[in-house]
């Protein structure tokens, strides 16, 4: 058996992409119609106000493909957008990438078949050993990268390299599971299903992978930077109060 004959749910969201939907959507189409004919891939967008979804939507039309959805959300965030992506799968495997594909699709497919194989959260990394830096962020993203990460495995996530890189995959029951208390809406969302997965004894495993960076990348690094921080810190007070619930449910 193939990892393209198990049924998948491929998630990818969107924000005002009109400029780079016409190189990358026909790519995907192209990846989910080579999987199991239960497959899927849902494009979410975030509250577009250019034309990313009228050219989607030619795009999709001139493919003639049957397995491609629109989601058309309010602008909430990305976290949001791949919150709303993911909770609809129904496949046996689920995961996200970026639009720009910063993650060529053949690591997308490797990353798949590890959670299948391994029943677990495996997310792409640029920090692993094995990875592979085809185009570098400037140096200034890469040490606010370094410092974020330094960051959330003192708080959050332990172990874990590289919590920001735009592709994860796991089983779609693990997905629901830890979507259920999911609140952040944000790019810090990684970070909290992350947590989440380590705090429910959920394996994850992460991966090194090929990855170049996109000039046009939506993230900026001081204004979302600080957006991030603040947000990690109420994931960490939310956990502690869980924490303490815990505790005082299990009595003396």
């Amino acid at each position: 058996m193939t990892i393209t004959s198990v049924s998948m749910t491929l998630v990818v969201p969107m924000y005002n992409e009109e400029r780079r939907v016409g190189d990358c959507a026909l790519p995907l189409i192209n990846f989910v119609e080579n999987w199991s004919s239960d497959s899927r891939l849902i494009f979410v967008d975030d509250g577009s106000s250019d034309a990313t979804v009228e050219k989607l939507n030619v795009i999709i039309d001139e493919s003639g493909s049957k397995r491609v959805s629109v989601l058309r959300r309010p602008h909430e965030g990305k976290g949001s957008a791949l919150r709303s992506g993911l909770l609809r799968a129904d496949t046996e495997l689920a995961g996200f990438c970026d639009l720009d594909l910063a993650t060529p699709l053949g690591e997308l497919q490797r990353l798949f078949a590890t959670s299948y194989s391994h029943d677990a959260l495996v997310i792409g990394s640029r920090s692993h050993a094995d990875a592979q830096l085809l185009r570098r962020e400037s140096k200034k993203r890469e040490l606010a990268g370094r410092a974020f990460n330094r960051f959330v495995q003192m708080l959050l996530c332990p172990g874990i390299r590289d919590t920001q890189c735009g592709a994860k995959v796991a089983p779609s029951r693990i997905w629901h599971r830890i979507l259920l208390d999911s609140q952040e809406n944000g790019f810090a969302w990684d970070v909290e299903v992350i947590a989440a997965a380590l705090w429910a004894g959920i394996r994850v495993l992460e991966m090194g992978v090929r990855w170049s960076h996109d000039e046009r990348s939506k993230v900026n690094v001081s204004r979302d930077g600080v957006s991030m921080v603040l947000a990690v810190m109420k994931l960490k007070s939310r956990q502690l109060t869980r924490g303490r619930s815990r505790v005082v449910a299990a009595g003396p």
